[in-house]
């Protein structure tokens, strides 16, 4: 494993998908997933919290120490001047308050403008818009919406129902004296509208502990006693992960962010090193299920999927690393969860973590993930030899179009494994997919496409490289985001519409 290891000694490109930092309380409806703010009419939804702020900042210098300080270690350094050039990032962001500004700190930490130039600029969509963070979001996928309320009938979910009655018990009555408190509180400073405050519920419904959890997490006092704390968060851990991670709604929240991931790793030569995503625990958990991550898949490995939530500002690092000698050059690909928890407990340093991550461990906050490998549904692990990614880049090649060729299918297979309703048709075909591809086809293509593809190339055969609309792309041998020819671009010249293209922010 150790020879494995040590045989591929640069890294080539990184792609990072972060959770924003600590913020305001949210509060999200548990089917249709819609959210709403401590203050629901304000823009942009809840706000960092300065804890927050403090959370990326740490992430941002422990991610300069592995990828661009002068004295990272040769097999992880992006460049060891301590700058990436603004044309190496290419960095995205879900459209919300939360997540921009996290991609504004952690950004500026982890490479800073030079000479007070402009700090790197960041693209979102709109959010009614965005199927690649947010797909899981404000009911965009009526087949995900459909997939949640079968999964909340089924016997697993009655049995959690049956065991965690207690805690939710014990959650509501602690909740309900906090609110009852903070009204008395408001009526005797005047600020009171004379409601004694409280739910009312002698017990939080099992598909609503998301909000219960947000109140007590956001706290500014404990309300729990911290053996209970732990299984709350253990509940929550078990809820979220099999909502976000267990197919098919893995795929379908998650199809469309592997697909764009898959497509930094094989992109020309002078395509940005570092691609870089603000999101949601919902994005990871999404994209870590659609790579087959999943609570459901039984192995130890994914374990601690069902037992604690990914925590704020923690980094999902995908690394490609190429082969130190080889003819013809070999690529292999591995995953880090940069954990912010640990990282604030441990502390970073950066020999310790070089050392740690070269013997395939971690320290520092790092955690190495286990890729899956093997045939499409295989559940088994292999080690670094066997998921190495064989097929040399071509030696140059020419800037890249500058019309993205496969944003707008890869909206239209969203759409379409998605099924459509009157109210969201428009958007659809907007998205490029036009009406005859958006009509409900169900979960098939996601599902069948994203597995199939597995895992990151590597049951596919590596890359194959072509050359389309007069510059050489590397492309994935299966289509990620779905198997039906018909979702394949046409053209590398197909135009993005405008409603699915990212802006830009300053």
């Amino acid at each position: 494993m150790l020879a494995a290891l040590t045989s591929f000694a640069a890294v080539e490109r990184v792609a990072l998908l972060s959770r924003h930092g600590e913020r305001e309380r949210l509060i999200k409806h548990h089917t249709t997933l819609d959210e709403a703010g401590a203050d629901s009419s304000r823009y942009g939804g809840p706000a960092l919290l300065a804890s927050g702020l403090g959370q990326l900042s740490r992430v941002g210098q422990a991610l300069r120490e592995v990828y661009l300080s002068p004295t990272c270690a040769p097999e992880a350094c992006l460049a060891g001047t301590g700058v990436l050039e603004r044309a190496d990032v290419h960095a995205e962001s879900s459209g919300l308050v939360r997540t921009l500004d996290t991609a504004a700190v952690l950004l500026g930490r982890l490479s800073p403008p030079r000479g007070g130039g402009p700090p790197q600029t960041v693209f979102s969509r709109a959010e009614a818009e965005d199927y690649v963070l947010r797909g899981y979001a404000a009911d965009k996928c009526a087949a995900l919406t459909r997939s949640l309320r079968e999964w909340y009938s089924s016997a697993a979910f009655r049995e959690q129902e049956e065991a965690s009655a207690a805690l939710r018990r014990e959650a509501a009555a602690a909740l309900r004296q906090a609110e009852t408190q903070a009204a008395a509180l408001e009526e005797e400073e005047g600020r009171g509208d004379g409601d004694e405050g409280g739910s009312g519920e002698a017990e939080i419904p099992l598909r609503d502990w998301w909000n219960a959890w947000d109140a007590l997490s956001t706290s500014p006092q404990p309300l729990l006693p911290p053996e209970a704390m732990r299984r709350a968060e253990a509940l929550i851990a078990w809820l979220e992960a099999h909502k976000f991670t267990a197919a098919p709604r893995s795929h379908l929240c998650g199809g469309a962010l592997l697909s764009a991931l898959l497509d930094h790793l094989t992109a020309p030569l002078d395509a940005p090193r570092l691609l870089y995503f603000s999101a949601h625990y919902p994005s990871l958990l999404c994209l870590l299920g659609a790579l087959g991550l999943s609570t459901d898949s039984g192995l130890p490995a994914d374990r601690w999927l069902s037992e604690r939530l990914i925590a704020p500002a923690s980094v999902l690092a995908f690394e490609l690393h190429s082969a130190a000698e080889a003819a013809p050059p070999s690529y292999h690909l591995q995953l880090w969860l940069l954990n912010s928890t640990q990282l604030a407990a441990e502390g970073s340093n950066a020999s310790a973590v070089a050392a740690a991550r070269r013997r395939g461990g971690g320290g520092g906050g790092w955690v190495r993930l286990e890729l899956p490998c093997g045939a499409a549904g295989e559940a088994r692990r292999c080690d670094e030899a066997a998921v190495a990614l064989r097929g040399a880049p071509p030696a140059a090649a020419p800037p890249p179009p500058l019309r993205v060729p496969s944003a707008s299918a890869a909206a239209s297979a969203f759409c379409e494994a998605c099924g459509s309703t009157a109210e969201n048709m428009a958007a659809c075909a907007r998205r490029g997919g036009g009406e005859g591809q958006c009509v409900g086809s169900g979960v098939v293509g996601l599902a069948s496409g994203v597995a199939a593809a597995a895992l990151l190339l590597l049951a596919a055969g590596g890359l194959r490289w072509s050359r389309q609309g007069g510059g050489r792309r590397a492309r994935p041998v299966t289509n990620t985001l779905a198997a039906h020819s018909a979702l394949e671009p046409k053209s590398s010249e197909m135009a993005v519409s405008a409603a699915a293209a990212p802006v830009a922010h300053a």
